[in-house]
């Protein structure tokens, strides 16, 4: 539990103000609610009703951001707070507060435009999107044209018509390596399986491309051979071919330390609860039974038993610094880092001392958290204590 202690102040729910724009449905039908009548004026006025709220709901959250209240009493970033308190997730509030802060110091006209009604979240948040520093003055100019487009287009449209001229102002690209729109993003669903989706510029997408390609062609060759000893067995579509050579790929490059010809050790740890008969990831992804069993014959997994003995993770005051073992413990009991609300993954934080160790306190487990960098900067504030 973490606590501020301010004299005087009183606690954040007891003093919050609450706007409620959430309509909440009666359980009658629409005809019993709005009769037979044309709803669609109904519709247009709710349609501007929700713009100018959202023209609003900027300028409150840049105003709450510039404060920074929610960091020195909440010891939570503007977009952690409200992800927490409203139970959101962070990234879009992070996202919105980007889009608000935009409007609200660069494309004004949008935003009046906002207010008024004539466009939508929407389309602020592509002028947002395709504005790199580069030519976001130029689409500043632009701004009116842009409007009248959303105003009087689809949003198809406007979308295509923004991206023309992003593309015209910007034809030259970015010179910087952090210009570069690179992405790899991942990630776990419910059911256990592992979702990638990326874009790279062509002097990185095309050699995994002509990787890829290469293994796809290796693959399809070993499962015609396969066929050809046991006709049964049907040779995969392209795309399973792909995630089988992507595998392999991976697999090749991490089967040994190049320089020193040493076996890596694996670092894919599921960790088994005998009691319950779950297993998760370290990470505490669900590994679903019907993987259990062929994930642990492959020797990249490690299994991590769960036990209450304490071995091997107390290291008394002797060691300042968590262990690679007392790392894999905590991220597997904490998740990530502990403060509330916060969304910070596991391998992005530090292991934090509850007692610190310049006062005494122990390496144990028990007296380990994980924090990300901002809280635990936070947790050493002065009249902050957990």
């Amino acid at each position: 539990m973490f606590e501020h202690h301010q004299p005087g102040s009183a606690a954040d729910s007891d003093t919050a103000t609450v706007v409620d724009v959430v309509d909440v449905h009666d359980g009658r039908g629409c005809s019993d609610r709005f009769g037979n009548g044309d709803v669609r004026g109904l519709i247009d006025a709710r349609f501007r009703t929700r713009r100018a709220e959202d023209a609003e709901f900027a300028k409150m959250l840049v105003l709450l951001d510039d404060q920074g209240v929610t960091d020195t009493e909440s010891g939570m970033r503007t977009s952690g707070w409200v992800a927490a308190r409203w139970n959101v997730p962070e990234r879009q509030v992070r996202r919105r507060l980007r889009v608000a802060r935009m409007l609200l110091t660069r494309f004004t006209g949008f935003h009046t435009a906002l207010s008024a009604g004539t466009v939508g979240w929407e389309h602020c948040e592509t002028l947002v999107s395709v504005s790199n520093p580069r030519i976001v003055d130029g689409l500043v100019e632009l701004q009116t044209r842009l409007i009248r487009v959303a105003e009087m287009a689809t949003f198809a449209r406007f979308e295509q018509e923004l991206r023309g001229i992003a593309d015209l102002l910007d034809a030259d690209g970015g010179l910087g390596p952090s210009d570069r729109p690179n992405r790899l993003s991942f990630g776990t669903s419910l059911d256990g399986r592992v979702h990638l989706r990326g874009e790279f510029t062509p002097e990185i997408g095309e050699p995994i491309v002509e990787a890829l390609r290469a293994g796809i062609d290796r693959c399809r060759r070993q499962a015609q051979h396969d066929q050809e000893t046991c006709p049964e067995l049907v040779i995969a579509d392209r795309t399973e071919l792909a995630a089988q050579a992507l595998s392999d790929l991976i697999r090749l490059g991490t089967a040994r330390d190049t320089g020193t010809s040493v076996p890596t050790k694996p670092e894919i740890v599921i960790v088994w609860n005998p009691e319950n008969g779950t297993a998760t990831t370290s990470h505490g992804d669900p590994v679903h039974q019907r993987w259990f069993r062929r994930i642990m014959t492959d020797p990249m997994f490690r299994l991590l038993t769960c036990d209450t003995t304490g071995a091997v993770l107390n290291m008394s005051t002797t060691q300042r610094w968590a262990t690679p073992q007392q790392r894999t413990a905590l991220n597997v009991r904490d998740g990530g880092c502990v403060f509330p609300g916060c969304e910070t993954p596991a391998p992005w934080t530090d292991a934090h001392h509850i007692i610190h160790w310049s006062d005494g306190g122990p390496t144990n487990i028990n007296n380990l958290v994980l924090l990300c960098r901002h809280h635990h900067q936070v947790t050493h504030r002065h009249n902050w204590t957990m």
